[in-house]
């Protein structure tokens, strides 16, 4: 469901323009312990079609910018939300994109899906502030998810789910850090944040 044809299905299927299931109640919890103030400002790396940017923005808990690699869904959000920025390209060029440098960046279920997930975050460490919060909200492999069945499909090949065994070193090397109460916290629901 990452082509755009069924990020579209989804969305029709949804009623709104999140990309998985149960999105915007994750969204909503997981801001309750991210810090809320208009003025700061968002990066949503793996925006697609913008609905969490267009939700946290109307909140006012920050001024977003989306990030996505598809052209033709930033076009979609773009139009939909047209109060929320929005940038086709690849999040490994985030670092070099942006004038300004990010209060806090996040992904809603979109991590897993980056190609170089260490280019990754190292190009979000670049683009965001010193003591900026890193939250990633994905799917986590508790082991052994490379050998299922499904992790065989041509159309999943290339998914990387959060794993906590190289979790905090891969944040290190891109300069992030994970405190371990952070990360117990996190992973009962499903969202890890910096």
């Amino acid at each position: 469901m990452n082509h755009p044809d069924g990020k579209r299905l989804l969305a029709a299927l949804r009623d709104g323009d999140f990309a998985h299931a149960g999105e915007e109640a994750a969204v909503r919890m997981t801001w309750e312990r991210l810090p809320q103030r208009p003025n700061q400002f968002c990066l949503d790396a793996g925006c697609g079609r913008g609905g969490t940017a267009a939700l946290v923005q109307s909140e006012r808990w920050g001024r977003v910018i989306g990030l996505d690699i598809d052209s033709e869904t930033i076009s979609f959000a773009q139009t939909a939300y047209p109060s929320v920025k929005f940038v086709a390209a690849d999040v490994t060029s985030a670092g070099e994109l942006f004038p300004e440098h990010f209060d806090v960046v996040y992904a809603f279920n979109a991590f897993y899906a980056f190609p170089d997930q260490q280019a990754a975050l190292r190009a979000l460490r670049l683009a965001a502030k010193p003591k900026a919060i890193l939250c990633l909200f994905d799917y986590l492999d508790r082991g052994g998810f490379t050998e299922t069945p499904f992790a065989e499909k041509p159309e999943t090949l290339l998914w990387r789910p959060l794993s906590l065994k190289s979790l905090s070193s891969e944040l290190d090397h891109a300069g992030w850090s994970l405190s371990l109460s952070d990360l117990w916290e996190r992973c009962e629901t499903g969202g890890l944040c910096h």
